[in-house]
């Protein structure tokens, strides 16, 4: 039986194949797996009061001071006008009258809403945009 150069060819690069994966099978077998394992360490947050005071220092640092360093200067102007009829009708409602928006005035209540529901969030304040990403919350 002859054999040419193409099939000599194939016959060595089936054995070579075949050496690789036994290699390869045997490497993977005997190794530790070191790919695969990692170390995990774990320190306590502010048990140095270095730390805290270094923590204290950026979260301070980073604080924004005013809604409009992050918000739209319109978004921060409504949100300032809600809170302003928010605490408007807080003080009405401790003279037991309601505030009226388009009269910008204490009036005799017709519906018995909190200001909560008319000028809130749900059954909150109105949120502060730095708290809540620039978001609204109350009706608009």
């Amino acid at each position: 039986m002859k054999l040419n150069k193409s099939t000599i060819f194939y016959i060595l690069l089936f054995i070579f194949s075949i050496l690789f994966f036994v290699i390869f099978l045997y490497y993977i077998s005997t190794i530790d797996n070191r790919l695969i394992k990692y170390r995990v360490i774990k320190i306590p947050y502010g048990s140095n009061e270095e730390e805290l005071i270094n923590y204290d220092e950026l979260k301070n640092k980073y604080k924004f001071k005013k809604c409009k360093d992050i918000c739209k200067s319109e978004f921060c102007c409504e949100y300032e006008t809600q809170k302003i009829k928010f605490d408007l009708c807080k003080e009405c409602k401790k003279e037991n009258k309601c505030y009226d928006p388009l009269e910008g005035i204490c009036v005799k209540c017709k519906d018995n809403y909190t200001c909560e529901q008319l000028f809130g969030c749900g059954n909150k304040p109105p949120v502060n945009p730095l708290n809540n990403y620039c978001t609204r919350c109350w009706i608009k």
